[in-house]
């Protein structure tokens, strides 16, 4: 996958650094102005290619907070004494809406970050 979003930078860098491969006078005035653009062309892929990095990353983790999500959790209680069923059911029913809220922000976080990585 990342191939495919990298390809046109990396066809653009191969065709900045391929004349180097040729027969080169490496004596001419305009080497260095080749090596800074090589340079600029270089470090520019690389950062590009760690923001890649950091965004798929970033997707990932929410898919997995999302995969391990527990939406069945009891509410913790003292151990003494046993709530009231309908305390327990309004308390179970209040930590799910909390853990689905947490779970659909990270899901609706996902579409962006897929966007900034495609583009």
């Amino acid at each position: 996958m990342q191939i495919d979003i990298l390809r046109g930078n990396l066809h653009a860098l191969y065709k900045l650094l391929y004349p180097a491969s040729k027969r080169m006078n490496w004596l001419s005035l305009t080497v260095n102005d080749y090596v800074g653009r090589c340079n600029f062309a270089i470090g520019k892929f690389t950062s590009l290619v760690h923001q890649l990095q950091k965004n798929i990353d970033d997707a990932e983790e929410r898919l997995h907070d999302i995969e391990t999500a527990d939406l069945f959790r009891l509410p913790e209680y003292d151990g003494s004494q046993l709530p009231d069923v309908t305390i327990f059911f309004d308390r179970i029913t209040k930590l799910r809406a909390i853990d689905i809220k947490n779970v659909v922000r990270k899901y609706n976080d996902i579409g962006p970050i897929l966007t900034k990585v495609s583009s």
